[in-house]
Parts: C-alpha cells; sequence; structure tokens
C-alpha cells in the first residue's frame, strides 16, 4: 500500500477525529453533574396532543 497524499489526508482526519471524540467523551465523563445538567436543553413552553387536522392546513408563514 503506497502512502500518497490523499491517503496520508484521511489518515490523518481520521486520528483527528479520534482524538476528538476521545477528548469529548473524557470531557463528559470528568465534568462535574452541574455543568452537565446545565447544558441540557428544554423546550420553552408546554407540549400539546397532534392535531392530525391542523397539520395538514397551511402554514401562517408560507409565501
Amino acid at each position: 500500500m503506497e502512502l500518497t497524499r490523499r491517503s496520508f489526508g484521511k489518515l490523518l482526519l481520521g486520528a483527528f477525529c479520534a482524538v476528538l471524540a476521545g477528548a469529548w467523551g473524557l470531557t463528559q465523563r470528568l465534568a462535574p453533574v452541574s455543568f452537565v445538567k446545565a447544558l441540557r436543553a428544554k423546550f420553552p413552553g408546554k407540549l400539546r396532543r397532534l392535531d392530525a387536522a391542523a397539520v395538514r392546513q397551511v402554514g401562517k408563514w408560507r409565501g
């Protein structure tokens, strides 16, 4: 197997992605619980049941 510029670039990119994924997982494990809870997103507002008739209507922002 020859090591061309393209294959070297793929190897380098793969190694970078592996290091980045490992660092992300390690950060999540070592982060304090209060910090992890602060990053969770919450839906702003109330949740409603799906109304099939309302879904089929044209939206108010349709152009």
